[in-house]
């Protein structure tokens, strides 16, 4: 099986990056092909919103995304890592997240069936470090990245996330961090194999709102840390069915989203 690491950070050697290699490694450790992919030694143009993409599912724009398109569909297993740019991925990731526009097209608009419901089933998996420790620093990138692992039939299946971590190899300092990157990939491989593909549930709060992620019901709040009652946050992911923003492109087009 083939695990694609996408390295999303300009700097080289940086906290992500240390990160992702150990996921890559876990994963070879359990029999994968591991493949590094350098965003910032690439020439990925930003999306030109020009719709060349609706009617062929193909971009127009000839960069080294051509080289990418593929590499994304090969794999069984992606694993993005980019440090926290504003609340958000680094602009070398958001390009190739905005080019992924072609591959939406081919799954919603073409109803290409290697996208669909029926098609390859991949794991997702998001490494993240940011500076600060604010409350909700991670998301706005983490749903970035959840729409893009949509597209491509990934499973959003976890994520490490660290706060407080800057200075390029602070994250050297802690030892943890890199052996959850390590487990995680191992994790990844040997749950693909076994045919496991499961997907974290958002929970909201009853008690003070905050949103976040588990795979079964919470006990307890991890903000509020009271024992409350939890509600399952609506799917942001338009083909699920749920309320949300979808593109007007889709109105027309056969099977589109029903609210349930």
């Amino acid at each position: 099986m083939k695990v694609l690491g996408i390295f999303g950070s300009p700097r080289r050697g940086g906290n992500t990056d240390l990160l992702l290699e150990e996921a890559l490694k876990g994963a070879q450790e359990e029999g994968a092909k591991a493949e590094h992919l350098f965003l910032s030694d690439m020439t990925i143009m930003p999306c030109k919103e020009c719709h060349g993409c609706d009617q062929t599912g193909k971009c127009v724009i000839l960069d080294d995304m051509q080289k990418i398109y593929p590499k994304l569909l090969e794999a069984d297993v992606v694993i993005l890592a980019s440090p926290i740019f504003f609340y958000g991925v680094t602009a070398w990731a958001k390009a190739l997240i905005d080019r992924s526009q072609a591959l939406w097209s081919r799954k919603y608009l073409l109803k290409d069936p290697s996208l669909g419901k029926e098609g390859r089933k991949r794991k997702g998996f998001f490494i993240s470090v940011g500076a600060t420790k604010g409350q909700r620093v991670f998301d706005g990138a983490v749903l970035t990245v959840k729409y893009f692992f949509d597209v491509l039939n990934a499973a959003y299946v976890g994520e490490l996330l660290f706060r407080g971590v800057e200075a390029k190899g602070d994250i050297l300092k802690h030892p943890e961090a890199l052996r959850q990157a390590y487990e995680a990939g191992r994790e990844l491989v040997s749950t693909y194999k076994k045919g496991e593909v499961k997907s974290m549930a958002e929970w909201k709060c009853s008690n003070c709102g905050y949103t976040f992620e588990a795979d079964s019901v919470p006990d307890r709040c991890p903000s509020c840390k009271q024992v409350c009652s939890f509600s399952n946050v609506t799917c942001y992911i338009p083909d699920c069915g749920g309320p949300g923003n979808i593109d007007p492109r889709l109105v027309d087009v056969k099977d589109k989203p029903v609210k349930k």
